[in-house]
């Protein structure tokens, strides 16, 4: 290619643009992923401003949380049949973070939810009450993400906040706080470890030797195959993969559009339009989701945005082996999918169209990566 350039004799400035784009690009894994359509259906009657509840990719149901009718649609994976369900009022007693944030489905019978008491309650599919555990409050689980937390057979995994992102912090004691905090706790309940807590994990080296605040500073979470517990950081390239508390595998895991991710001076940790500008505008790279179908993980990632048109914003997903190896990334616009929904099943993947149909509801459409 780059001879064929040369042999044009076109400008050297064109020259120039080009041999960057072509070294910009050698150092990235994999290749550029289509979407290659399936199937389309808006006859589910899924809320379209409906907000997908955290799952940890091996459950065969997923929920979608209706805030204006105070409901969950749960979807059979199996069949993607739609069962509605009211929440309970106990649940509507939150004083800060998004109801939809604190709720995670394990399996059809254990559905879990983190309220303001740190009470760990578990419904099932109807959202009855089977149980529910209290948590140390000496770490305090927040729920700001929607993929913060995991629960498995006796354990709760999740993230939680080392410091104020909001202000009060110079440079070098949010060093500090990076270097000696672990971001993640594992909390033990129902079995012989029952109340025992800890925490582990480690912060990517970017953020210990920066000290940069990138608000959401606490990492994405979500089980894998064979309990690994992978880790994802907004502004970090790499994921980290646990196992039992302990990093076992660091991998690349680039954005092939996203060069810089740019994070909050000390000076504008104040200043709410900087701030907002910055949550909605910034790249940055999002959840992890587990495909146990194709044993895959999918990393979305938010490309650009802008608030006052995010119809032309872009999204991508970066598409991992079972070994973590990055086989390609899919480029998307905001105005075809939204971001919000991603559901691996059998038959393919589903996304969200960016417009509701002549109803009001989602449509959605069965894809797969190629």
């Amino acid at each position: 290619m780059r001879k064929k350039i040369i042999n044009l004799k076109i400008s050297k400035y064109v020259l120039f643009i080009s041999l960057i784009s072509l070294n910009s690009c050698s150092s990235y894994q994999g290749q550029k992923m289509e979407i290659e359509i399936l199937k389309k259906s808006s006859k589910d009657k899924l809320p379209f401003a409906g907000e997908v509840l955290a799952s940890s990719g091996l459950s065969d149901i997923v929920g979608v949380f209706d805030l204006k009718k105070k409901t969950v649609s749960f979807i059979e994976l199996s069949t993607f049949d739609v069962k509605e369900v009211e929440l309970p009022d106990s649940i509507f007693d939150l004083s800060e973070f998004p109801i939809f944030y604190r709720f995670y489905i394990k399996s059809a019978d254990s559905i879990f939810f983190i309220s303001d008491e740190n009470v760990l309650k578990m419904f099932d599919k109807n959202l009855n009450l089977k149980e529910e555990i209290a948590i140390p409050k000496a770490y305090p689980p927040i729920s700001l993400l929607p993929s913060s937390y995991v629960v498995s057979d006796f354990e709760l995994m999740y993230n939680w906040m080392i410091y104020n992102r909001y202000g009060g912090q110079s440079v070098e004691e949010r060093k500090a706080r990076y270097a000696k905090g672990h971001p993640m706790a594992s909390f033990f309940y129902g079995a012989k470890k029952s109340g025992k807590i800890s925490t582990f994990g480690s912060y990517p080296e970017k953020y210990k030797s920066t000290g940069n605040n990138y608000y959401l500073n606490e990492p994405y979470l979500n089980k894998g195959a064979k309990d690994k517990l992978v880790v994802s950081f907004s502004a970090e390239e790499n994921v980290f993969i646990y196992e039992k508390g302990k990093l076992r595998q660091t991998k690349k895991c680039k954005s092939k559009y996203v060069n810089k991710i740019g994070h909050v001076p000390n000076d504008k940790l104040r200043n709410i339009a900087f701030v907002s500008d910055y949550q909605s505008e910034e790249p940055k790279y999002l959840g992890i989701y587990y495909d146990r179908f194709l044993n895959r993980y999918y990393r979305k990632v938010r490309v650009s945005r802008n608030r006052e048109h995010p119809e032309d914003g872009l999204w991508s997903i970066i598409v991992l082996d079972e070994n973590f190896e990055v086989l390609g990334e899919v480029l998307i616009k905001n105005s075809d999918y939204s971001h919000t929904l991603l559901i691996p099943t059998e038959n393919g993947i589903y996304l969200k169209e960016s417009k509701p149909d002549s109803l009001g509801y989602a449509v959605l459409t069965l894809v797969n990566f190629i």
